[in-house]
């Protein structure tokens, strides 16, 4: 069970981090003008997100090994909404988890197959806005950022629906805790992480690295998610 803890814990706190700091304009702030009054708790800006976890993105052909849908919404109160939805594998649809698994691919730079990412839009029914592909050396850098403790982690691809069906429950239990726990005093306590350690080797975003830090203060500031849901359907 062990082995799909770890690598979804970081994958959440990465993702919540880089699904602010990767968007461009999508995540800035809409700044009201003189004729225009927000209502408090309107929404300023939200995002979809996908998260794809592979075993080590310096190999020529990694292997997938699960796929999230993540939609983060930050409001005028500085509160945020979360919810997660499971993409791949999807235990009762080995159809699906057949053609993702045909379509996936990177090219020479590590970006996505247009037509794998296309495949999950129009399966799923919903627009992506930008995507982050992580593996495990990654993993094991952000543990020891998060956890003072370097991780060694052996993830494995699920062999039959049991196991995938454990792997869904595990990461979705894990996505939910750490939502529940999450709070600005925790996120601003984090020393500063290296990224170049992991960007753009082990770590790849669609969006320039620069964001990263542009919209850093954004996450401290609006870090208490007052909704935290499963998308089951």
């Amino acid at each position: 069970m062990g082995k799909y803890i770890i690598p979804l814990l970081i994958i959440f706190i990465a993702c919540l981090i880089l699904g602010y700091c990767t968007t461009g304009d999508v995540l800035h702030p809409k700044t009201a003008t003189p004729q225009t009054t927000l209502t408090p708790g309107q929404p300023i800006f939200q995002i979809n997100l996908i998260v794809v976890d592979v075993d080590d993105l310096t190999n020529h052909s990694p292997n997938l090994l699960s796929v999230w849908g993540i939609f983060l919404k930050i409001d005028t109160n500085n509160s945020m909404d979360i919810a997660y939805k499971p993409l791949y594998p999807t235990p009762d649809s080995p159809k699906i988890n057949s053609e993702i698994d045909n379509l996936f691919s990177l090219d020479k730079k590590n970006a996505l197959s247009p037509q794998f990412l296309q495949y999950l839009a129009d399966t799923y029914s919903f627009p992506w806005d930008n995507y982050i592909a992580i593996d495990q050396r990654a993993v094991a850098i952000l543990s020891d950022w998060i956890t003072g403790i370097p991780a060694d982690i052996e993830s494995v691809k699920p062999k039959n629906t049991a196991e995938e069906q454990t792997l869904v429950e595990e990461q979705g239990t894990l996505l939910l805790d750490i939502c529940q726990s999450l709070n600005q005093d925790n996120l601003a306590g984090k020393s500063p992480l290296n990224w170049q350690k992991i960007i753009p080797a082990h770590f790849v975003i669609n969006q320039p690295e620069r964001v990263l830090l542009d919209n850093w203060s954004l996450i401290i500031k609006a870090a208490k998610p007052t909704s935290c849901n499963i998308i089951q359907k």
